[in-house]
């Protein structure tokens, strides 16, 4: 007799404006054997292809919350201390798995179906279905974005010397109109610059069209703030590796060029630009104010 399942996808959305929600865990209740399991992929760290910003400690302290939740609940249950039945899954869910007003982490719809051959080889199969793309598969000489921002603070550091927090402000948030933007470090020279570290070193089309959408979006945000406080977003970008791909980075870098265009933003590319913007900031920096 095969045993009947259910299962909720347990989904991270990063921000609301994009609405875009990504596969975090897969909780499953095996009806016969009356026992809860929840699996989750070991590393977030592919996220950050797709969102800018992305912290995946947030993610894994929540999912560590929900696998002690899910051992106690089955310690409940071998003691017969949690009556319910499958009908009641949905609503237990609600109870002891969704906390009030966060929009961060959903659920799904349970879904049903029948354990076709074990426990553990339906498991293994919906892992494959919904964490392939958390699979990590190294780039040679791939740039990211913490590549982008070690190489910006070597640069600023040597050509500062003892002077870089003078002209340097590291840790910045600027309170847009939906939210706050985080930024590692800005410098003052008329207007306020705000750098950001942009990768395009990606693999695949969708990323790169991914990671462009969410600029737009910070941009959006940040735009009234950046008219009113004469800011400018330095985007710091690397290219991608692959040559398929180039193409889809062009069409990110028009993005970008009509942010320079409207004042908003400039681009500089990753590699020798990079050393004649920091030569720009040693020669056109202006003292901060210490607060």
């Amino acid at each position: 007799m095969r045993q009947p399942f259910q299962y909720s996808v347990i989904t991270y959305q990063h921000s609301q404006i994009t609405g875009e929600r990504y596969p975090v865990a897969l909780l499953f209740f095996f009806s016969e054997d009356r026992r809860f399991q929840i699996s989750f992929p070991d590393s977030f760290s592919k996220l950050s292809h797709f969102q800018v910003d992305f912290d995946a400690t947030f993610i894994k302290k929540v999912l560590k919350k929900y696998e002690e939740k899910v051992n106690v609940l089955n310690y409940r249950l071998v003691k017969e201390e949690l009556g319910f039945s499958s009908n009641d899954l949905a609503e237990l869910i609600n109870a002891e798995f969704i906390v009030p007003d966060s929009s961060a982490i959903r659920f799904s719809e349970l879904k049903s179906g029948f354990v076709p051959n074990n426990r553990e080889s339906l498991v293994i199969y919906y892992e494959n279905l919904y964490f392939k793309n958390y699979k990590t598969v190294e780039i040679k000489d791939h740039v990211n974005e913490q590549k982008i921002l070690q190489q910006f603070h070597t640069k600023a550091r040597n050509s500062f010397k003892e002077s870089t927090g003078r002209y340097l402000r590291e840790v910045i948030e600027v309170r847009g109109k939906f939210f706050k933007e985080k930024f590692d470090y800005g410098w003052q020279n008329g207007t306020f610059n705000l750098i950001t570290p942009l990768s395009f070193d990606l693999q695949r089309e969708d990323s790169i069209k991914r990671k462009i959408q969410q600029q737009i979006g910070v941009v959006r945000n940040l735009e009234e703030i950046i008219k009113k406080d004469n800011l400018k977003l330095d985007f710091i970008i690397a290219r991608p590796t692959g040559k398929s791909l180039l193409s889809a980075f062009g069409k990110a870098l028009d993005v970008l060029h009509d942010f320079e265009d409207s004042s908003l933003a400039r681009v500089i590319e990753y590699g020798e630009p990079l050393d004649s913007y920091v030569e720009e900031i040693k020669n056109t920096a202006k003292p901060l104010i210490q607060e």
